[in-house]
Parts: structure tokens; C-alpha cells; sequence
């Protein structure tokens, strides 16, 4: 299991514990002295080659990884999702923004949620969303096989331009005993 440091001048390097592709690359002479330097007292070269190293890291090591999402990390991958707390609050935002027609591989998989908000009668229209969060999120409890329940839900009208209205939706939701927040703005 590796993790990231960022690498400073003042740190100590064990150089035994380096990948031995790295080690050989650094001169005999220094690696039979001693095992710990200052890397500010290494050559040039050798600090560059180990401060790549370094950098080149993960800043997280995972056992497992459940899913990613499209955005980007400053190593150029994924941010990937280890955990089922955020597992579950993207598989809900990602299955309540889906529209009919936009699954490809099923147009009649979506979600009700854009055309439950726009009921003109409140309490009907928070009966509509709370039986459909709540109806995804039983689905996701049992393949996922952890408790996940449905605290609160909240619709606000957050603008009006033209025909167009956009609608923030805030759904706090308790995964396995642990508060998560979803926001969601429909239009």
C-alpha cells in the first residue's frame, strides 16, 4: 500500500525502500554508506529521479473499487468511487437525471422525477418524488445489500426564465447509518 507525499527537501529517504529500478540507478557509492539521507544532501540527479518517484505515486491506495466517474484527477484518470457512501449517492443522481429515450441500451429506462416535479400541486408533487427516490433507493439497498433510507426531501423553485423553470431538489438520504447529501437542479 503506497501513498503520496509531497516530496520537500527537508524529508528523509530510505533508499532500500525505493523500487529496485530506482535504486540501481543511484551510484554505488551512496547506496553502501547508509540507507537514510536528507534529500536535499542526494546529488541533483538522484533527487530529481527520486522526487519523480514520489510524485509519480497514488495518493490513495484501494482494495476495491466500485465505480468511477467522468471526472478528471490531476493523474489524468477517473475519480473513482471506493466507498458505498458515494456509490449510492452517484447511481441515485445518475438515475434521477436520466431522461425517456437517453438510455441507450434501454429507452424506456428513466426516471419520473423531471415530470413529478413540474405538478403544479405541492404535496401531490412531493408524494410523486419521494415514492420514486425512495423506490430507487430500495433497489440500490438490495443489490448493494447495505440499509439505505430516505430522510428528507426538499423542492425549491430556484428560477424562471421564459418557459424554462429550474427546479433545485435536495435529498438527504442515511447510508448504512452515515448522513449524505444530493443535490440535484432540474430543468
Amino acid at each position: 500500500m503506497s501513498t503520496y507525499t509531497e516530496p520537500s527537501d527537508t524529508m528523509e529517504v530510505t533508499l532500500s525502500s525505493l523500487p529496485l529500478s530506482i535504486q540501481t540507478q543511484i551510484p554505488y557509492s551512496i547506496r553502501t554508506r547508509k540507507d537514510i539521507y536528507k534529500l536535499v544532501k542526494l546529488p541533483i540527479n538522484v533527487q530529481y529521479l527520486v522526487k519523480d518517484y514520489i510524485t509519480s505515486l497514488k495518493s490513495v491506495s484501494y482494495d476495491v473499487i466500485f465505480d468511477t466517474t467522468p471526472d478528471i484527477v490531476p493523474t489524468g484518470d477517473f475519480k473513482v468511487i471506493d466507498n458505498y457512501f458515494d456509490l449510492v449517492v452517484e447511481y441515485l443522481k445518475n438515475y434521477l437525471m436520466l431522461v425517456k429515450g437517453q438510455y441507450p441500451f434501454d429507452p424506456l429506462f428513466y426516471s419520473k422525477l423531471k415530470y413529478y416535479i413540474q405538478t403544479t400541486d405541492t404535496s401531490t408533487r412531493y408524494t410523486l418524488v419521494n415514492s420514486e427516490v425512495n423506490r430507487i433507493a430500495s433497489v440500490l439497498s438490495s443489490d448493494l445489500n447495505i440499509p439505505i433510507q430516505v430522510v428528507n426531501i426538499s423542492i425549491n423553485q430556484t428560477s424562471i426564465s421564459g418557459e424554462s423553470v429550474t427546479y433545485h431538489v435536495s435529498i438527504t438520504l442515511k447510508v448504512n447509518n452515515e448522513t449524505k447529501q444530493l443535490s440535484i437542479d432540474v430543468v
